[in-house]
């Protein structure tokens, strides 16, 4: 039961951006890793409504001896009510001489935006 209680409070959606309010998942991360013996964990994003992505959190020191960074993707998310798109915009590589290779994708089209969100203009995301 304590189980379930913890578990809802950790996907409870968060209404404001105050950090505060990520308390909960911050404690509950911790006590996974730690209790538990893991590196990390993975959960679905609830501020995206669980329909896209999903959040890591990994012990500094595991990132530090385990892993090796190769390449990155930075994203946008767009999201109006229950519908979210998210769309791919740069991606660098780590090259083996330590150099990074900065590629800039090709816009997503604002029609494929505003038709995955139903709306009619970019202008409604801040219309609230």
């Amino acid at each position: 039961m304590q189980q379930n209680i913890s578990l809802k409070s950790f996907l409870k959606r968060i209404k404001t951006e105050k950090d505060y309010n990520y308390l909960i998942s911050s404690i509950f991360t911790k006590i996974i890793i730690s209790d538990y013996g893991y590196d990390g964990v993975m959960y679905t994003s609830v501020q995206a409504g669980g329909q896209l992505g999903f959040n890591v959190a990994i012990k500094p020191e595991s990132v530090n001896t385990k892993m090796k960074l190769i390449l990155t993707y930075e994203t946008s998310l767009y999201k109006k009510g229950d519908k979210a798109i998210i769309v791919g915009n740069k991606i660098s590589s780590i090259q083996s001489d330590s150099t990074i290779l900065l590629e800039t994708k090709e816009e997503t089209p604002l029609d494929n935006i505003l038709e995955a969100l139903e709306i009619e203009s970019i202008k409604e995301l801040t219309d609230s």
